[in-house]
């Protein structure tokens, strides 16, 4: 930068958390709520020895010799990303500073460009319960459909809702024993780099083992404070704001509620349950219509030569036996899509 200082006043926002704390998820609402841009260290890297930049070739060099991409090629990296007009509004970091040092060259790069650290924002956690979050997560082997030990059990133990399926699946770093390894490992690095940016005044701790709604709020109270930005048109955030200001509307799904393109993950739940509710209704009907044809099969001949008040019996419990199954059929439905809709709201990270 030859000592220039690029005057920008752009925001920039660091998230800390262990694993599973849901940094990725709470920094995507934040690009969607306010337009900023979340830069995370491996796709940085990946993004400049893809492009070809001096920085990206001499990592690329460390890496294809084994070695670690030191602190002066991350920076020189960064340095070109902020430069570009993406980062205008502001950006979330995600996995860069990790040390006070690193804390340190940061500082230095931000203020060449006229900027600072608004927030370093601490999601905080119990470990007990974080072990427990993420150890008692499972998939099934056949569909991919998530459930928990705890929150989100399959309705039959071992057989899957979606598909049936009876193989479930459990990730190795999932295991208790590797989860609190993690946990003991991200406190013991990042404990400095807390300290340093509490003795800066830049640190916020958020609690983040509630509802990711709660959670995405009180991020985003900080970011209007400290940064001084406002939800933008069409975020999750600006569409609740206006929700209350003009009451309730139409009801939106998880992918279109955030105005964006939903993510592939987005995407395939929202795919999951949509085709949950047309098998449902297919479903219903179809027992409906095996039914009432079991009925005018069955019941008509045995009972039509008798009349009551001048109907014919047969006709009358067949018509009837029709309609009251049709009508519990449309319980069932009630209530089955009443589960279906708690268990799309569920999200674990």
């Amino acid at each position: 930068m030859d000592g220039m200082t690029v005057e920008t006043g752009a925001p920039v926002l660091i998230l800390l958390g262990p694993p599973g704390a849901g940094k990725g998820t709470q920094a995507r609402m934040l690009e969607e709520a306010h337009g900023l841009v979340q830069l995370s260290t491996g796709d940085l890297l990946r993004a400049a020895v893809t492009a070809g930049t001096p920085a990206g070739q001499a990592a690329k060099a460390v890496m294809e010799a084994g070695g670690l991409v030191s602190d002066e090629i991350v920076i020189e990296i960064l340095r070109d990303r902020l430069a570009q007009p993406d980062c205008a509004r502001g950006v979330i970091l995600d996995g860069f500073p990790r040390t006070a040092v690193q804390a340190s060259a940061l500082d230095g790069l931000l203020a060449e460009r006229g900027q600072r650290i608004d927030a370093a924002i601490s999601l905080e956690v119990d470990d007990a319960a974080m072990v427990e979050r993420i150890s008692g997560r499972f998939t099934c082997g056949g569909c991919g459909e998530g459930y928990h030990d705890s929150f989100k059990a399959p309705a039959i133990p071992g057989t899957c809702d979606r598909c049936g399926g009876t193989k479930m699946k459990r990730r190795a770093d999932d295991r208790a024993e590797t989860v609190m390894q993690r946990l003991a490992a991200y406190h013991a690095e990042t404990a400095p780099l807390i300290a340093y940016y509490e003795e800066a005044g830049s640190l916020t701790r958020i609690p983040a083992m509630g509802a990711i709604e709660e959670i995405a709020a009180e991020l985003s109270a900080v970011v209007r404070q400290t940064a001084r930005l406002g939800p933008i048109r069409g975020s999750w955030e600006g569409a609740e704001r206006s929700q209350e200001r003009e009451g309730p509307t139409m009801p939106y799904d998880k992918a279109s509620s955030t105005g964006a393109q939903p993510s592939a993950e987005e995407a395939k739940d929202n795919a999951s349950y949509w085709s949950a509710n047309v098998r449902l209704i297919l479903i219903s009907l179809a027992i409906w219509a095996v039914v009432s044809f079991g009925f005018g099969i069955v019941l008509r001949p045995l009972l039509s030569g008798i009349s009551v008040g001048g109907a014919d019996l047969g006709f009358w419990f067949a018509q009837q036996g029709s309609i009251l199954v049709f009508l519990a059929l449309i319980f069932f439905y009630a209530w089955r899509m009443n589960k279906l809709d708690r268990d799309h709201g569920v999200e674990e990270e």
